[in-house]
């Protein structure tokens, strides 16, 4: 992730840092070229870029955490704590689910809405399949062929333009997710 930081990246879809420090909770990638950003700062401050442009605006009263900090940090799932404790408690807020995805330590477990979006972000289900969890969490076990798979994940990613992904994952727990989609979407009987 540092090295990342340090050339003003973010990590894509089948790289773990994208999973592991909540990329996956964005919305969209400008979103997540904003969470790449206050790891940034976070990391190496407000003057490391001051030569570059940036969305981003520059903050008051922020403090850089060490690699050592931040490291035990994501270790112990206190990562909120630390850019709390930094001065990011304000911007950290712009990224709505970050604070639910590091309530849990990164050896998880973790919610599956968490992988569904990270499958459907990567969105190459010939070379990455879904997982066991996702596959019976999200209904793709029940797809027989190819294009029902690519036909649900871009239900999917249609639901998720509009859902709350935390609601989403409430519907799946709840075995609602057909009703759910219908709130948003007319549905098809045959997707059932």
């Amino acid at each position: 992730m540092l090295a990342l930081t340090l050339h003003m990246a973010y990590p894509n879809p089948v790289e773990p840092p994208w999973f592991n420090f909540g990329f996956c909770t964005c919305y969209d990638e400008y979103q997540e070229r904003a969470l790449g950003g206050l790891f940034g700062k976070l990391l190496s401050g407000d003057n490391l870029f001051d030569d570059v442009p940036t969305s981003i605006l520059r903050m008051q009263n922020i403090q850089t955490a060490t690699f050592t900090e931040f490291r035990k940090a994501y270790e112990s799932g206190t990562m909120i704590q630390l850019m709390d404790s930094k001065g990011f408690k304000q911007y950290r807020l712009q990224f709505p689910y970050l604070e639910e995805f590091f309530t849990s330590p990164p050896c998880g477990p973790h919610l599956s809405v968490w992988s569904l979006k990270q499958f459907l972000a990567i969105y190459n289900p010939a070379e990455f399949p879904p997982d066991n969890t996702i596959s019976a969490d999200y209904g793709f076990m029940n797809c027989k062929t190819f294009t029902e798979t690519c036909t649900l994940m871009e239900l999917y990613k249609r639901l998720l333009r509009k859902a709350s992904l935390l609601d989403l994952h409430e519907a799946c727990v709840a075995g609602k997710l057909f009703e759910f989609a219908e709130c948003f979407h007319k549905m098809d009987q045959a997707h059932r």
